[in-house]
Parts: C-alpha cells; sequence; structure tokens
C-alpha cells in the first residue's frame, strides 16, 4: 500500500486512465475490513492497524488526486457506492 501510496502521490499528475482503478481497489480495501462476512477473524490489534494504514494511505491517495477530472468524476459518482 505504501508503495501504490507513494507512486500516485509522486505521479498523480501522469496516473492516465487508472483513477477509477485506484477508486475502485479504496472502496474494495475499505468493504474488507470487519465487520464484513468476508473479512477473516483476526487480532483486535492487528485489525486497528492494518485501518490506521488503510486510512493514512485512503487520505494521502484522495488528496493527490483531487485535483484530477477522472477520480472526482468516480468518487462522486452516484452508482459506485452501491454495488
Amino acid at each position: 500500500m505504501k508503495i501504490c501510496t507513494m507512486l500516485i502521490k509522486e505521479y498523480s499528475d501522469h496516473v492516465c486512465d487508472c483513477e477509477t482503478k485506484v477508486y475502485d481497489m479504496l472502496i474494495n480495501l475499505h468493504r474488507s475490513l470487519s465487520p464484513c462476512l468476508k473479512a477473516k477473524k483476526i487480532q483486535q490489534h492487528h485489525d486497528a492497524e492494518i485501518r490506521r494504514q488503510l486510512l493514512n494511505a485512503t487520505d494521502t491517495i484522495v488528496t493527490s488526486l483531487l485535483t484530477n477530472r477522472v477520480f472526482l468524476t468516480a468518487l462522486l459518482s452516484t452508482d459506485k457506492g452501491m454495488q
């Protein structure tokens, strides 16, 4: 996740057509956290660490891509969150 975050942060102006894939990746990662039927049972302190790392990465990625029109379109589309 750190590598992906750094690449997006450094090359946010050159991400071409992968903005929607980045958005989908973030949504899928957040959906896979507990409580979720797909989530594996892990210790609570590990779960908290994973949540913290994902939240930090999401913040950095979204901040880097807020000026990107394609990313904003994916972020604001109404049908993405309901799938």
